[in-house]
C-alpha cells in the first residue's frame, strides 16, 4: 500500500482532486468539504497515511462575504519546511473559479509563506511575519477590495469615428461609456467601464473560464473563443466570445474582455449582431467545405465543434466558418468585427 505523507496530502492530493472538481463545480465542490468523502477516497486509492492521522486534519466552510467562500483545511502542525499548516480552496461566486492556497512553514523562524497551487505549479506569493491564524490566512487570499478605479474612458481609448457615443441611460454603472457602431452587415453595442479587480475574470486561468462557460451555456449558445495575454502596453488581458441565436434570424456574438488597469480593470461588454443578409459567411464556407469533401449533408462532424473540447456535446456549437482564418474574407461580419475590436483595445491599452 502506497504512503501518503502530510506534504503530499496538502499539496498533491488536494490539487489533484481540485482539477477533478473544476469539471463540475456544483456537484463536486461540496465533496471537497466532506471529510468522510476524502477519507473514503484515500481508502479507495489504497493509500496509507504516513506521519499523521485523520484526527490531525479538519475541514470547515467559511463564508467570506458576497463574492467568496472558502473550503478551509487545517493540516497537522508542520514539522519542517515547506509543510503546510492551512489550505483553502477559494470559490469566486461571480466567475465560478476555484483557486487553492496554502500557508506553509519557512526556514526563517517566525515567517510563513503563502502558496498558490495547481497540478503543474506551486508558486510562492510572498513571505510574511505574521501570527499563523485562520483569520490572517483567509484575509490574505481574498483579492483586493479596492473601489472602482476613477478613469475617463473616452480620453483613455479614443475610439475610431465609426463608434458613436450613446446617451447614458438610468441604471448604467458609474464611469460607463456606451458606443454604437453599424456597418452594412453588423450592428454593435459596446459598453466600457472600470471595475474592481475582484470582479475581473482570472487573467491566468483560461481552463477555468472555459469550463465555467461550458457549464452555463444555454441551448441556443455556443463558445467561440477564450484568450489571454498582454496588451501593447504590457497590461494583462483576457476575453471570451460566445454566440447566441437571434429570435428572428442570424446570430449575435457577445464579447466580454477585461484589461488590468491600475488597481482594477477595464471591462468591455459588447454585442456584435448580424444584420442584412444573415448566414452568408456560414453558407459560403459550407459550400467550399462541401466541394473539398470536408463536410456533407450526411456527414457534418467536421462542421460543428467546440474549439476546446472535441468531446463536448451541446445543441448549438461553433462551426467551421467561424475560424479566425476566414475573417479576412468577411471583413464586415460581426465575428470579424468583434475580433478586430479586441485587437483595437489591445493596441490602445
Amino acid at each position: 500500500m502506497a504512503q501518503l505523507n502530510r506534504y503530499d496530502f496538502a499539496y498533491k492530493f488536494i490539487t489533484m482532486n481540485l482539477d477533478y472538481t473544476k469539471d463540475d463545480i456544483g456537484k463536486r465542490l461540496p465533496l471537497m468539504a466532506d471529510k468522510d468523502f476524502l477519507m473514503t477516497l484515500v481508502e479507495k486509492m489504497e493509500l496509507q497515511l504516513e506521519g499523521f492521522s485523520w484526527n490531525d486534519f479538519s475541514v470547515t466552510i467559511e463564508d467570506l462575504g458576497d463574492d467568496f467562500i472558502a473550503i478551509f483545511y487545517e493540516f497537522p502542525k508542520p514539522k519542517e519546511e515547506p509543510e503546510a499548516l492551512y489550505g483553502a480552496i477559494l470559490f469566486d461566486r461571480c466567475w465560478e473559479t476555484l483557486t487553492y492556497y496554502t500557508l506553509e512553514m519557512c526556514s526563517h523562524k517566525g515567517r510563513w509563506a503563502l502558496g498558490r497551487n495547481t497540478s503543474n505549479l506551486h508558486a510562492l506569493m510572498g513571505m510574511y511575519d505574521m501570527e499563523p491564524t485562520k483569520e490572517n490566512f483567509l484575509k490574505m487570499i481574498i483579492p483586493s477590495s479596492t473601489e472602482k478605479i476613477n478613469v475617463d474612458i473616452k480620453s483613455l481609448l479614443h475610439l475610431p469615428d465609426k463608434f458613436k457615443e450613446l446617451e447614458k441611460k438610468p441604471g448604467d454603472p458609474d464611469g460607463c461609456v456606451t458606443y454604437g457602431m453599424s456597418t452594412e452587415l453588423c450592428n454593435a453595442i459596446v459598453q466600457i467601464l472600470p471595475i474592481r479587480e475582484r470582479k475581473a475574470m482570472p487573467f491566468d486561468d483560461n481552463v477555468t473560464i472555459i469550463n465555467g462557460i461550458h457549464h452555463s451555456l444555454k441551448d441556443e449558445q455556443a463558445l467561440i473563443e477564450v484568450e489571454n495575454g498582454k496588451t501593447k502596453a504590457g497590461r494583462l488581458f483576457v476575453y471570451s466570445i460566445v454566440k447566441s441565436k437571434l429570435n428572428e434570424s442570424g446570430v449575435v456574438y457577445f464579447l466580454l474582455m477585461h484589461v488590468a488597469y491600475e488597481s482594477g480593470a477595464i471591462s468591455i461588454n459588447a454585442h456584435f449582431m448580424e444584420k442584412g443578409m444573415t448566414g452568408y459567411r456560414d453558407a459560403a464556407i459550407w459550400d467550399l467545405a462541401c466541394r473539398e469533401g470536408v463536410v456533407s449533408v450526411e456527414n457534418q462532424d467536421n462542421w460543428w465543434f467546440d474549439p476546446y473540447d472535441k468531446d463536448f456535446r451541446h445543441p448549438f456549437l461553433m462551426n467551421l466558418s467561424e475560424k479566425e482564418e476566414f475573417d479576412e474574407a468577411f471583413i464586415e461580419h460581426p465575428l470579424t468585427q468583434a475580433r478586430q475590436f479586441v485587437k483595437l483595445i489591445m493596441d490602445k491599452l
